[in-house]
């Protein structure tokens, strides 16, 4: 190993490179550059994986046979070394030192079609292969193939779309097979089989056209993966579907950049650390200790307790607010001695509220990853590493490398749903989390809040996993725990209820009026706010709570009022929850939160008096959520009115009209000292939409063995983008972190014509497009609201 890289570091221009290095650099090409250093980087983080997470992983799927995990172990291993093998032309040597603003036209055979033509085409190497699995079997020489499924798919990337013979380059591409001896490949090879092998340096160049990528690569490929035998069974593809994605895990852990073997070798062994660790026990104790004290303790520890020992994989955890349903799902992670811990929300805010009171107990341990994190771990002065996007080649590959070793250390985390459920969708982020996911307790909260599609994937991820697993909320409708038991089928299922007596506690005043500005309406709020308590106001527009904001703000004063939507810059939103949630918690100081339905599932707030919109039951029961959230034995119920909106926007007609009917029928029964035993009732003939069950396994690449590439969105696509002022964009050019230019993110509805220009996920728009205050937020200057 001294050696190699000792060359290197003399003389880059001789050594085969799996990834791009400045020339000038002082310190000569990183060891984890070159393709030995790679290779033996990733071939480490597979033994690491395969003795740790290897059985795990494939008993996500429910397969408890010995002979396949001893399989899958030596598959993953093999799928390490022979995955860049096709690095090692000079087509390749070429793409990496070409400018990156300048790629290569016409484009080249990619490297993993390379990489799976050398393991077919090379006698020796083929039939090492196969002779490491012979001692199981013939069945495991030709389930074989599935290492094939694995190095073709590793970058999603097989076969690109469009290729056409006229676009590829017509010069063959020509493999370095001395070079791959001299640099320790080989031996890396051999060190697997066991035994010498010998490359036929005979065979001829690889065309490199995208015919030959056609005739000799990809419909023969296809062919044999859509083979209708026994071999091909559900569990079988699903094996292959897992092997390609651990060896994504693999691949962008082994990227992690490092100098030296040495300075590899201190990583690695923080990485087996972080999985050698048998429980979370003494992790998660500074959180639960964060526990709900008072009255209630000894039944809530009661109900707790009971999450945490219920036999099942899948449970169901249907409580209200405050019922200490996320300390339940601490207690059970300790219970089960899982090795990790996925809490995940269905929007980034209420990832970010649960890291805020929970993760924040265990900064060592503890990590919040999705889109945002960054700049949320920037405003909560615990600064992360800063991740650059995801490319092939570059030297930002490296940031974002080591980002990603440094999320699999950490054995918990706070996420969004989209990070689990992206596993089906062939999510790269999600794959190379794959061996964490696989040897954790997951957590699904707020689920009634899911729209139909993302309830699709959390069905399927509940079929076809073996993942210990607890889904929450404070109330479902019959259809979708129904929905929810039959995805469960295969599993061990459960369902736990919250604290009887908290449940049943009278919380809620419900009335209903004509508007806000309504003497009666007025009168309350004004007398609730000069008793010094707090008020919540939810419009479901942008326009209406601008409108609301305006007209409380004249009658106590705009330093007593403030206002939340969607439209702020984020880093401006943070701040604005911050403040509300502070001054909701203050006492004896009254104060009003205008907001949109972003208070929905984002807040931990309780206010004194609730005023809103009518809407979908589901949403006035979450609004209804934010109201005397922490009431005790004995505390009176606090008033909520909801008032008729101008129109149904920006909800459908008829979701409108059943909540309406649905709440109209509750205050039938009873108008006063309602409970969310009644709220949840009351929802439980709510109706799932019917394309909930229709999705099936539409844009599950997951499946897909011929071809892999990322799948659709888990979600419906919304009608808002992102964007980024120009000013803002000039402000934050060269910035160190991008955290900070992330935290410029303004979201705004989307217009008729999308600008051109883009900065990751976000269009760039012109100031004078724009209408923005830091109170107001923001909304495109020729909209009238």
């Amino acid at each position: 190993m001294r050696s190699v890289f000792a060359r290197c570091r003399s003389d880059w221009c001789l050594t085969i490179l799996a990834k791009s290095a400045p020339l000038d650099a002082d310190d000569g090409v990183p060891f984890s550059a070159t393709l030995y250093g790679h290779t033996r980087q990733c071939l480490d983080v597979a033994q690491i994986f395969a003795d740790y997470a290897g059985e795990a992983m494939v008993g996500m799927f429910g397969i408890c046979d010995a002979a396949q995990v001893e399989w899958f172990r030596r598959a993953l291993r093999w799928s390490a070394v022979l995955h860049d093998l096709g690095k090692a032309t000079d087509g390749f040597a070429q793409l990496l030192r070409q400018s990156r603003k300048r790629p290569i036209r016409p484009p080249l055979v990619r490297h993993e079609v390379v990489s799976y033509w050398i393991s077919k085409s090379q006698p020796e190497l083929h039939d090492a292969v196969h002779c490491a699995f012979s001692d199981l079997g013939t069945w495991a020489v030709d389930q074989c193939l599935l290492i094939r499924v694995a190095v073709l798919g590793h970058h999603l990337k097989f076969p690109r779309r469009r290729d056409r013979p006229e676009q590829y380059a017509e010069d063959p591409l020509v493999v370095s097979w001395y070079e791959l001896e001299e640099d320790g490949v080989l031996g890396l090879l051999e060190d697997l089989a066991g035994r010498s092998i010998v490359f036929d340096t005979k065979l001829p160049a690889i065309p490199g056209t995208s015919r030959w990528l056609r005739d000799e690569i990809t419909a023969p490929f296809q062919d044999e993966t859509s083979m209708d035998s026994s071999l091909w069974g559900d569990k079988v593809k699903l094996m292959g579907s897992l092997l390609r994605g651990a060896l994504i895990a693999v691949d962008t852990v082994g990227s992690v950049c490092c100098r030296t073997p040495e300075e590899w070798e201190d990583v690695r062994a923080s990485l087996e650390n972080s999985f050698a660790s048998q429980s979370l026990t003494r992790i998660l104790e500074k959180a639960i200790n964060k526990s709900v004290a008072g009255d209630e303790k000894h039944e809530l520890s009661q109900f707790q307790s009971t999450v945490a020992r219920m036999v099942g994989d899948s449970l169901i955890v249907q409580a209200g607010c405050g019922s200490g349903k996320t300390v339940a799902v601490l207690r059970r992670a300790q219970e089960v001695r899982a090795q990790g811990l996925f809490l995940t929300a269905p929007t980034t805010a209420v990832a970010s509220q649960l890291y805020v009171d929970y993760g924040l107990h265990m900064p060592d341990q503890a990590q919040l990853i999705h889109s945002r994190s960054l700049v949320d771990m920037e405003l909560l002065r615990s600064p992360q590493e800063d991740a650059t996007p995801d490319v092939e080649h570059g030297p930002g590959e490296l940031a974002a490398q080591h980002e990603a070793v440094q999320r699999l250390m950490g054995p918990i985390t706070f996420c969004t749903v989209d990070l689990v459920l992206g596993l089906l969708t062939n999510r790269r982020a999600s794959l190379a989390l794959l061996p964490r996911l696989a040897t954790s307790l997951i957590v699904f909260d707020e689920i009634h809040t899911y729209e139909p599609r993302l309830l699709a994937y959390l069905s399927e991820f509940l079929r076809v996993s073996r993942i210990p697993t607890v889904v929450m909320s404070a109330s479902l409708p019959n259809a979708l725990t129904g929905e929810l038991e039959r995805a469960s089928s295969q599993r061990s299922f459960a369902r736990v209820y919250g604290p009887k007596r908290h449940e049943h506690r009278a919380r809620y005043d419900v009335q209903m009026d004509a508007g806000l500005e309504s003497k009666s309406v007025s009168a309350i709020l004004l007398s609730t706010f000069a008793k010094g308590e707090r008020v919540l106001l939810v419009a479901n527009t942008v326009a209406v709570a601008r409108a609301w904001y305006q007209t409380v703000a004249q009658w106590i004063g705009e330093d007593n009022v403030a206002l939340l939507h969607a439209h702020f810059k984020y880093e401006e939103r943070v701040q604005l929850q911050r403040k509300i949630t502070e001054s909701f918690r203050a006492s004896n100081c009254g104060f009003c939160a205008v907001t949109t339905q972003i208070c929905e599932v984002s807040f931990d707030v309780s206010a004194d008096l609730l005023i809103s919109e009518l809407a979908p039951f589901t949403s006035m029961i979450q609004r209804l959520g934010r109201l005397n959230r922490r009431a005790q034995d004995g505390d009176p119920p606090r008033l909520a009115i909801f008032v008729d909106p101008v129109n149904a926007r920006p909800y459908k007609v008829a979701e409108m009209e059943a909540g309406r009917e649905l709440l109209l029928g509750l205050l039938k029964r009873r108008s006063h000292g309602i409970s969310q035993a009644d709220l949840a009732e009351a929802l439980s003939g709510w109706q799932l939409e019917d394309k909930a069950r229709a999705l099936g396994r539409e844009g599950m690449t997951w499946y897909e063995l011929d071809r892999s590439h990322p799948g659709d969105s888990l979600r419906t696509a919304g009608h808002t983008i992102s964007t980024l002022l120009r000013s803002d964009l000039t402000a934050t050019q060269g910035e160190a972190s991008a955290a900070r230019r992330l935290g410029k993110v303004l979201t705004l509805p989307q217009p008729k014509v999308l600008p051109r220009e883009t900065w990751r996920y976000c269009y760039i728009v012109e100031d004078e497009n724009v209408i923005y205050s830091p109170i107001l937020g923001g909304r495109w200057s020729d909209s009238d609201g």
